[in-house]
């Protein structure tokens, strides 16, 4: 603005029907500022959309004399235009909306070198509005790529992978806020013999209908439920202490049993049923996540030992067994 000796910048976007918002400005305290209003009426697409679409320019030196008609006149009177240039800014090709620039109290003859300078700043500007495009296409395909590395492509939960990553991250905030971290690792009873009564594509099935109960059956917003191989799953329960995490899977064991998944292969139950082993542990510098995913899966092995569809728990070095 400063440099150009003038007393408004702006820079217009087009909506999809072609109605402009100013969506950037720079104007002197002493003229009415149009940013974020609508100023682009359907009189004037008729006559100046097109020349703007090849991507030509439109200078006006003063509006009294540029065979304008009244109410265009009156238009450009009431936002204090007495001058004005027009550049248009193109987006791959099409338009995208204008950077224009207005001497509001005077005419104005534009110089060659002002135009020229526009235009650069107007193809800077569709640059910035493509590489923008860009980043976040990639910013998509970033995250799209995360999900395939991360999520297990059955159950569409997390995987063994996403599992390490979550639980690392989580061990690392709550070492600093000295809270506690708990983990279910939950194995399906007798699992193989369900399928070689059902069929491995039945088994397929019920693996994703037990991962749904799982995540129906937590905090989404706080939790992260994992396929951690096979028919084992766990859930990591950050901010969670030892009874609570119990209540977790206590709930998920109540969820699956209301399901009644059939299962006749099975030597305890005729429903799919879990054995749960749940530890909780405050992380700290000393240790590293290992330590609760050790733990978890010695509170599995109990659960297994002692007749599988319960659940059972350690913190630390307490022992707590729960039918």
């Amino acid at each position: 603005k400063t440099i150009l000796a003038v007393n408004r910048v702006i820079i217009y976007r087009f909506k999809t029907d072609w109605t402009a918002i100013v969506v950037a400005e720079a104007c002197e305290n002493n003229y009415i500022s149009l940013l974020d209003k609508i100023v682009w009426q359907e009189e004037f697409l008729i006559d100046y959309l097109e020349l703007y679409r090849q991507g030509n320019f439109q200078a006006i030196t003063d509006i009294y004399n540029h065979n304008l008609n009244s109410f265009h006149i009156k238009w450009l009177e009431k936002r204090q235009i007495r001058a004005k240039l027009m550049i248009p800014i193109l987006k791959n090709g099409e338009l995208w909306g204008l950077l224009a620039v207005h001497s509001c109290s005077h005419p104005r003859h534009w110089q060659v070198w002002e135009i020229d300078l526009l235009q650069d700043i107007s193809l800077l500007f569709s640059i910035a509005l493509h590489q923008n495009e860009l980043y976040r296409e990639l910013e998509v395909a970033k995250q799209e790529l995360e999900e395939l590395v991360f999520q297990d492509e059955l159950t569409k939960i997390g995987n063994r992978r996403g599992f390490n990553n979550k639980i690392q991250a989580e061990w690392e905030r709550l070492t600093k806020e000295e809270q506690a971290l708990s983990l279910i690792i939950c194995d399906l009873d007798y699992f193989k013999q369900y399928n070689d009564t059902y069929g491995h594509v039945q088994g397929d099935h019920c693996l994703k209908e037990v991962a749904n109960i799982i995540v129906q059956s937590i905090r989404i917003s706080l939790d992260s439920a994992f396929r951690y191989g096979g028919e084992e799953f766990a859930i990591i329960l950050p901010n969670t202490s030892l009874v609570d995490a119990i209540y977790v899977a206590n709930r998920i064991k109540l969820q699956l049993r209301q399901s009644k998944l059939e299962h006749n292969g099975s030597l305890i139950d005729n429903y799919i049923t879990f054995s749960f082993g749940v530890s909780t542990i405050f992380p700290s510098l000393q240790l590293n996540y290992q330590t609760l995913v050790k733990e978890a899966d010695r509170a599995l092995y109990q659960a297994k030992q002692k007749g599988r569809n319960r659940i059972d728990c350690i913190s630390l070095d307490n022992l707590i067994d729960s039918k």
